[in-house]
Formats: C-alpha cells, sequence, structure tokens
C-alpha cells in the first residue's frame, strides 16, 4: 500500500527549512521540511535521532498518521485500500501520499469529500473509489458517505417507484406514508389521477446512509402528489398526498425501495 500510495504521488522537491538540535537531549534534533505532494507545498517539522549504539547515524522519524476505519461505523463493510482488505478499528500507518479507499461489497456508499479526500475513478469490480491525501488536515477526518454510483442507483429507484405510484389510479398510494392517502378520502379504486406538486417537479435527492444497517440509504425529504378523483357516492374529490421518506434497500442485490412513513 505504501508503495502504491506512492507512485500515485511521489514526494516531490524536498527542501529542509531548518535544524534545531535539542539543548537537553544531545541524540535529539527537530527539522522543518517543505516538500511537494500533489503539486501543492506541504510543511512539516519531522524528528531526527542519533543512534549513538550503531553505525547508522542520523535518523529521520517521518510525519505518518494512522487510517483507521472505527468499528462503530464501518462494522461489516470490509473497506479496502488499494485492493488490501483492512479490519475495522485497525490503526493502518499512511505515510504522505494517495490512498485508495474502496468498500467493495457495499458499492453505494464511499467516504464524505471534504479537504484531502476526494472522489477517484472506479476500481476494477466497479466500485466507487475515494482518494485519501495523507498527511491530512487537522480538521479532516474519516467519514461515510453516498458514492455516485449509490446516488444515481438511490435516485433512479426513487424516481421509479414515484411514477409508480403517481401512474397508480387505487386508491391506496405504496408511497402516501404521511398525510393521508386519496382512500382516506373516500376515492374509489381505479378513478384516481395523479400528478407531483410543482414544487417537487425538480426533484434533488441527497441520501444518508442508515447507521447501523449499511445496506441502506434514506432521504429526509417528502415528495408530495395532487389527485383528483370519484370519491364515495358518486362525488368529485380531490387533495394532495404527502409520500413518505424514501428508503432504498441495495442487501438484496438490487435496489429496493420502501417509504417510511413521517411520524
Amino acid at each position: 500500500m505504501l508503495a502504491a500510495a506512492q507512485d500515485r504521488a511521489p514526494i516531490d522537491e524536498i527542501t529542509v527549512a531548518s535544524v534545531d538540535f535539542d539543548p537537553d537531549y544531545r541524540f535529539h534534533a527537530t527539522a522543518d521540511v517543505t516538500y511537494l505532494l500533489r503539486g501543492e507545498d506541504t510543511t512539516t517539522t519531522v524528528d531526527l535521532w542519533n543512534h549513538a549504539s550503531s553505525d547508522d547515524g542520523w535518523s529521520v522519524r517521518l510525519d505518518s498518521r494512522s487510517m483507521m476505519f472505527p468499528s462503530t461505523m464501518f462494522e461489516g463493510l470490509r473497506p479496502t485500500v488499494y485492493g488490501e482488505p483492512v479490519e475495522v478499528d485497525a490503526q493502518v500507518l499512511a505515510f504522505p501520499g494517495e490512498y485508495e479507499v474502496a468498500f467493495p461489497d457495499s458499492p453505494h456508499l464511499s467516504l464524505v469529500t471534504m479537504p484531502g479526500i476526494g472522489a477517484g475513478t472506479s476500481s476494477e469490480d466497479g466500485s466507487d473509489v475515494a482518494v485519501v491525501t495523507f498527511p491530512l488536515g487537522d480538521d479532516a477526518y474519516i467519514d461515510l458517505g453516498v458514492s455516485a454510483s449509490g446516488q444515481s442507483a438511490f435516485t433512479e429507484a426513487v424516481m421509479a417507484s414515484i411514477d409508480a405510484c403517481v401512474s397508480s389510479t387505487n386508491g391506496d398510494s405504496e408511497c402516501a406514508r404521511a398525510g393521508g392517502s386519496a382512500a382516506d378520502d373516500g376515492a374509489v379504486d381505479g378513478t384516481v389521477a395523479r400528478h407531483l406538486d410543482e414544487e417537487f417537479s425538480d426533484l434533488d435527492f441527497e441520501p444518508r446512509p442508515v447507521m447501523g444497517d449499511q445496506d441502506r440509504l434514506r432521504e429526509i425529504t417528502t415528495v408530495g402528489a395532487e389527485y383528483e378523483a370519484t370519491c364515495d357516492g358518486g362525488v368529485e374529490c380531490s387533495g394532495m398526498e404527502f409520500f413518505g421518506y424514501p428508503n432504498v434497500d441495495f442487501g438484496t442485490g438490487s435496489a429496493r425501495v420502501t417509504w417510511e412513513s413521517v411520524d
């Protein structure tokens, strides 16, 4: 993994700005070092140690950090770094460079994009890849998010479900989990005509992973549909249905949509 990281983003143009020797411990010193990583200046301080008992002279302790996937968030996801499986809660030593992180068993998931963490290309198995550049900034952290393919699959599945609900002429709609359905107003099956409310005509979903259920993505935006129908007694009626929160379960091998009631 370290070799692949260096091939992907080699450290170039290393410059030692200054060396300060420890006045209290003559075998220790620090050096301010600047280098290029991905074409950007990176400045860090490294420790220098003099091995007096050997012929090795001074050695450098590189600026390395641990990459860890906490089990509270990543349990069961089996992340890989450059294709190598990584155990959750394991401390993976990461030197400066770029590391490709993927979740082959859960291609709908990736890492949240932030400074030092960006989207990469798809891996050989088709899952999305996140690129983590070390060292990360002090305010950066590894967090679970939705991959580009997961976003597309979620939107496609939910829109198909909405289309099916809107095209249904029955009083009950499997999407209507908030604010009642046309059937609650006495709409007669076979007479209902639905269309999306204008407010929801241009849907932009932002699904999020569900903690404790990594197979599922969830959106907390509700969708509205207007309807006209013939109700009990032969009178014409109309109203508004508010669909619930869409959930997409990828654990079945296909994107299965359910709608959650809004309490």
